[in-house]
């Protein structure tokens, strides 16, 4: 039983009619910012992925700019270690070179199933 405020407020949260909930004692919600900043994009299926790429820019600008790695090829494990590689490949490449400049680096992934966002700064 030591989950039931967790669940109780996800049930809210799911079934409620507002858009966003804070969690239970939560007063304040507070993102941290980077220089560089990456929200990725990850859905699938069985034939292919449809919307798999990252947004990328700078919190300070207005431009953003989006990179898609969806692809329609045979859903085989080596198109889909392909596609990952590819993707993996372009992150730590954007992740080397804001370093390299010195700037901060965050992405951000989003999984509804848990409903939550993880980020990571480095």
């Amino acid at each position: 039983m030591t989950t039931l405020p967790q669940q109780i407020d996800m049930a809210r949260a799911a079934l409620g009619p507002e858009p966003v909930y804070r969690r239970r004692g939560v007063a304040a919600v507070s993102v941290p910012r980077a220089d560089v900043e990456v929200d990725i994009d990850m859905e699938s299926t069985e034939e292919g992925v449809y919307l798999w790429g990252c947004l990328f820019g700078h919190p300070d600008e207005a431009s953003n700019e989006y990179i898609s790695f969806a692809t329609w090829v045979p859903f085989t494990s080596e198109a889909e270690a392909d596609n990952s590689h590819a993707f993996w490949q372009w992150l730590t490449d954007m992740r080397a070179d804001a370093h390299r400049c010195g700037a901060t680096f965050r992405a951000y992934c989003w999984n509804s199933t848990f409903g939550i966002s993880r980020g990571g700064e480095s």
